[in-house]
């Protein structure tokens, strides 16, 4: 199934090791009970070698400092002749056995041959979920000693770490964490002995879902290397909720680029349709042969609109819009903020000729292009002017 060119298939590091260990038959080879089914052909030399180093093996446990100074931080399994192992100077999977076999030697060269492929590949980075497959791994090789179970298994790890993204640039790497930049431009992190970051990795995941929300793709590697130098910075400090406070600043960042794009997308609404519609308005008065009012309407109207563009474009640093209305909504509201310019213009026009108010302005075409771009301009002419002819019709009454 993993063989498949066509689609292949996409597992999580979990589900690979699981698959890798259901390789692993319950009653797995034992040497120690099974010693007489197998012929080794063992050196003197090799023999002499296993005995000096026979007694290794007792000394991996948890906790336990080796010969080479090292600490056993964890024993993931263990048998009469091997041991899986990690220590604190190596997060990674590592092995030790005392017997030789050709099928196992052969694999354990080729399961090196992928670890440097993954180190090359993740920049010397330990991934906990390619650690979880390579102990798995490492299982069918010491427990099954069977060459088509471990050649299958070998082949699920390299096929884990092609699956992986390759990581781009490490922005940060300690003693007990590292922090880093994908292929793919997202931001990761691992680390070990931090038992006071769970508020931060809360809200790296907050703060990476809210991003992915809210900002199209093109913001993605601004917001990643942000997030990633504050998570950096949350690793080191692993001081609970102090180390949360280092996120506001790209929390801040994502909320002002979200505001400012619908901004644009607002300002380019408003912008093309105050456009097309004068153009329309133009070409109706130049070549539609209408009755003589709607004719002479249509100057303020077009005033209207370019009056409306006029104000968005000079209000344009101090316009305030939600950053989670959506993008249609705001285009809506663009161009509704057009055609209400407008419509003021009409209702200008229809003022000046009635003598209600602007009753200067309708003589010549250049003072009814004036008032259509001034009610367009102003939001509040046009509402002032007819509240006012409300209040004098309660007056009269």
């Amino acid at each position: 199934m993993l063989e498949a060119k066509d689609a292949p298939l996409k597992l999580s590091h979990e589900d690979e090791a699981e698959l890798i260990d259901n390789l692993i038959p319950p009653d797995h080879y034992d040497l120690l009970n099974d010693q007489e089914e197998h012929d080794y052909d063992i050196a003197d030399e090799d023999l002499e070698y296993y005995k000096k180093t026979a007694s290794k093996l007792d000394e991996i446990i948890e906790g336990a400092i080796l010969s080479n100074g090292q600490k056993v931080t964890y024993v993931y399994s263990k048998g009469s002749d091997y041991a899986i192992y990690s220590t604190d100077s190596n997060p990674e999977a590592y092995w030790y056995w005392e017997f030789y076999d050709q099928d196992v030697s052969r694999a354990l060269l080729e399961l090196e041959r992928l670890i440097n492929k993954s180190h090359k590949r993740f920049k010397g980075i330990s991934k906990p979920g390619i650690t979880k497959v390579l102990t798995s791994t490492l299982r069918v090789i010491f427990q099954s000693r069977n060459p088509e179970q471990i050649s299958h298994a070998l082949q699920i790890f390299e096929q884990s770490i092609e699956d992986e993204p390759e990581i781009k640039s490490v922005v940060s790497r300690g003693v007990n964490h590292s922090v880093w930049i994908n292929k793919l431009g997202n931001c990761g992190y691992s680390h070990k002995g931090l038992n006071n970051v769970s508020e931060s990795e809360n809200e790296f995941g907050r703060i990476q879902a809210l991003a992915k929300a809210m900002l199209p793709r093109e913001y993605n590697e601004k917001i990643q290397h942000r997030l990633a130098v504050a998570m950096s910075t949350a690793l080191r400090r692993n001081n609970g909720a102090e180390g949360v406070m280092v996120f506001q600043s790209v929390d801040k960042l994502i909320h002002r680029l979200a505001e400012n794009k619908l901004k644009l997308h607002y300002i380019v609404a408003t912008t093309l349709s105050a456009m097309l519609l004068t153009l329309a308005a133009w070409l109706m008065y130049e070549c539609a042969n209408l009755p003589d009012l709607i004719h002479a309407s249509l100057v303020t109207i077009g005033g209207g609109f370019l009056g409306t563009l006029i104000s968005v474009l000079e209000r344009s640093k101090e316009i305030r819009i939600n950053e989670y209305e959506s993008s249609e909504l705001i285009i809506l509201q663009g161009i509704l903020r057009v055609c209400l310019g407008g419509a003021f213009g009409l209702i200008a026009f229809l003022a000046a000729t009635s003598g209600l108010a602007f009753s200067l302005f309708k003589e010549t075409m250049s003072m009814l292009i004036l008032i259509g771009v001034a009610v367009g301009f102003s939001e509040r002419l046009i509402p002032d002017l007819i509240q006012g002819l409300a209040s004098t019709k309660d007056h009269a009454s």
